[in-house]
């Protein structure tokens, strides 16, 4: 398995995401061992994402770049998108159940981000993981209707982003406003 593409972070008009993962599963897609992120329920267009690792590691500390995903029932989701291995494709067909439809999501590139602890992301952004996803940001026309919208979750991708240039010298790529 070819491991996906490093990125840097986007400015195009992708919704912004947070996504909770447990530590496995983020590891295997940082390996490039996992090509789809599976969900029971997900937003149905391309999304940009943020990626919460859950306890131990219990920091925000990955990004991902998603394409659209494949939707529809468990066994056509299958059929289209797992692996060979009889066992992984069990333990998708048991975690989707009987239901109606499902979402796959390709992962085209991640990357590692600057670990935020939990409790940063809570004293200072009031900032509680999602269970599934949660929306830090909708996509915007024009960067002043973006500004007009400054919320806490704006301001953390803000300041997500500029952690991630200045740990390259880059410097920062958004203002971020008090």
């Amino acid at each position: 398995m070819t491991k996906p593409k490093q990125l840097a972070l986007p400015v195009d008009l992708k919704p912004v995401l947070l996504i909770s993962l447990r530590p496995k599963y983020w590891e295997r897609i940082r390996s490039g061992d996992k090509r789809y992120e599976y969900r029971k329920s997900f937003p149905r267009v391309a999304t940009h994402c943020y990626v919460y690792v859950s306890s131990p590691v219990a920091a925000l500390q990955g990004f991902i770049d998603f394409r659209t995903p494949i939707t529809g029932r468990p066994r056509e989701v299958a059929a289209q998108t797992a692996p060979s291995d009889p066992k992984e494709r069990a333990w998708m067909l048991e975690y989707f159940g009987e239901r109606s439809e499902v979402f796959a999501a390709p992962i085209l590139a991640s990357e590692d981000l600057e670990p935020i602890p939990l409790s940063v992301l809570r004293e200072q952004y009031r900032l509680h993981p999602p269970q599934n996803y949660l929306f830090l940001e909708r996509s915007t026309d024009s960067p002043a209707a973006f500004y007009a919208s400054y919320s806490r979750f704006a301001r953390l991708v803000a300041a997500v982003r500029n952690r991630h240039l200045a740990a390259r010298g880059l410097g920062p790529s958004v203002p971020v406003q008090p």
